[in-house]
């Protein structure tokens, strides 16, 4: 019987071995792993559906404390985020420049109202109301809103997606938080509510008519609301255009979105350029607040930190590898040795 010892031997040492050949496949494949997209290819989806390229929310709803159910954060953003940071992800969620300019002014509003970031809205209404704050980082970062404000028809598409964003009286009133989840149609109306009033300014006559129409229609629908999601949407009617519109002509038309970011560059190192060697910093003429993002679980390290730490994990993972196959050798050989003597 002694052949069937030394199979029997034979196939524990093959599980050994596949064992820690199949330890070895998972830790090199941990250790080595590469992203599966790079920014660039994600920017290049943009030409594929002309859509944002990667899905802010999930597609379950999940019920909170007070058995509501809530929209979630999808696992493919907060990879995006923990992968290539804030500042990267808010680049890939800009259109190319042939992409901007191919899309109609309607096609950019819309997606404006799913712009990711837009949940952010809520996190500037303080004591101070400092909502011009969220604006002037939206126009310095998305293209797609900056676009729009530099089109003649941009202002009227964007009050016409406010005008039908389909924003419920109800479901606001039974559930008062409702407006601060991180649902984007209530995000929206948000949005578009702040606009009117930190826009109308620059409205022309036509704007003006449209938006005077608007707000009617939002101010009868609002004075349903309870107080708590009234507080967001503290809408007011608004007086004709004065000196800075004038015969349907904007004064604040801006650049091409294109062309906008490498000005603000130019402006800044100029201004560096020009400042003394003295203890006061150098103002920069485009100083924008960081924005972080506030959602839940959604983690933001920097990519070379990323680098690092995978670089760390490789080397102690293969050098535990590398210990776990010599243990598993010698054992081998000290059990083969064994039989031999014997």
């Amino acid at each position: 019987m002694e052949w069937k010892s030394v199979i029997r031997q034979k196939i524990q040492d093959v599980r050994r071995i596949l064992f820690v050949l199949s330890v070895l496949l998972v830790v090199f494949g941990y250790g080595t792993r590469v992203k599966a997209v790079t920014p660039e290819e994600l920017k290049n989806r943009w030409h594929e559906k002309m859509e944002y390229p990667v899905r802010f929310l999930d597609d379950k709803l999940l019920e909170d404390e007070f058995g509501h159910l809530r929209p979630v954060v999808s696992d493919e953003w907060k990879d995006m985020l923990k992968e290539f940071g804030a500042g990267v992800v808010t680049d890939i969620l800009n259109p190319p420049a042939d992409v901007l300019e191919k899309m109609t002014s309607k096609e950019l509003a819309a997606l404006m109202q799913k712009w990711p970031w837009l949940h952010l809205i809520t996190t500037y209404n303080d004591s101070e109301e400092r909502y011009d704050l969220f604006f002037k980082y939206a126009e310095l970062n998305s293209d797609i809103f900056y676009e729009l404000l530099s089109r003649e028809d941009g202002y009227v598409s964007l009050l016409e997606e406010y005008r039908k964003n389909p924003f419920d009286i109800k479901k606001n009133n039974e559930d008062p938080n409702l407006i601060l989840s991180l649902d984007m149609t209530e995000k929206a109306e948000i949005f578009g509510c702040q606009f009117i009033r930190y826009y109308h300014s620059y409205f022309t006559q036509e704007e003006y008519v449209l938006a005077a129409e608007i707000i009617e229609e939002k101010l009868a629908v609002y004075e349903k609301l309870n107080d708590e999601t009234r507080y967001w949407l503290n809408l007011s009617r608004i007086g004709e255009p004065g000196g800075e519109a004038v015969d349907g002509v904007r004064s604040n038309y801006y650049p091409s979105a294109e062309n906008r970011r490498e000005q603000i560059k130019e402006d800044n190192k100029k201004k560096e350029e020009e400042q003394t060697d003295t203890e006061k910093p150098a103002e920069k003429l485009e100083e924008v607040p960081e924005i972080v993002a506030v959602t839940e679980n959604t983690p933001d390290p920097q990519k070379d930190e990323n680098a690092k730490e995978s670089i760390a994990w490789r080397w102690i993972l293969i050098v535990l590898v590398v210990i776990f196959v010599s243990a598993g050798g010698i054992i081998i050989l000290r059990k083969k040795r064994f039989r031999i003597i014997k």
